[in-house]
This record gives structure tokens, C-alpha cells and sequence, in this order.
């Protein structure tokens, strides 16, 4: 993963879209950390910071794997909400 890379205006970076999938974007403008992009898909346009970007589709979609091995590490310990003492 690059997060400390720089993009600039026309580059093409990939986002973590809700935990769920991977969006390639278009960058617009940058100010400071940053980031106006634009959805390929839809045309639509949403800012976020450098450290939310990834410079290739691979990057991005390995930090989705990471999430979700987070994820599912916390489901499958118990909080002792759901255990019964007798």
C-alpha cells in the first residue's frame, strides 16, 4: 500500500468503497491531504484524504482482504455477553 503517495489532477487511484468493494477513480484537484475525485462509473464527485487512495486495483482490493480478516476475527471471539454460568 502507498499512503503516503501523491497523486495529481488526472491520475487514476482506487478507494475501498464501504467496506465492500473496489472504485476506481479520477483525480480532480488536490488541496493539501485532499483529494476531489471523480466516480467513472456514475460521474459523480466526493473528496477524501490521500490516506483513504491506493495507486493500483491490487493494493486496494489486498486492504479489503485485510478488513475482512479483521472482521471476521472479531465476530468469532465472544464478548462473555453469550455465556451461560451454572
Amino acid at each position: 500500500m502507498e499512503s503516503e503517495r501523491h497523486y495529481r489532477t488526472g491520475d487514476r487511484v482506487y478507494i475501498v468503497a464501504n467496506n465492500v468493494k473496489v472504485q476506481q477513480l479520477e483525480v480532480m484537484s488536490v488541496q493539501g491531504d485532499f483529494y476531489t475525485l471523480r466516480n467513472l462509473e456514475t460521474y459523480g464527485a466526493m473528496r477524501l484524504r490521500g490516506n483513504r487512495l491506493f495507486a493500483t486495483r491490487e493494493d486496494a482490493e489486498q486492504a479489503l482482504r485485510e478488513a475482512e480478516a479483521r472482521s471476521n476475527n472479531l465476530r468469532g471471539r465472544s464478548s462473555g455477553r453469550d455465556q451461560h454460568w451454572l
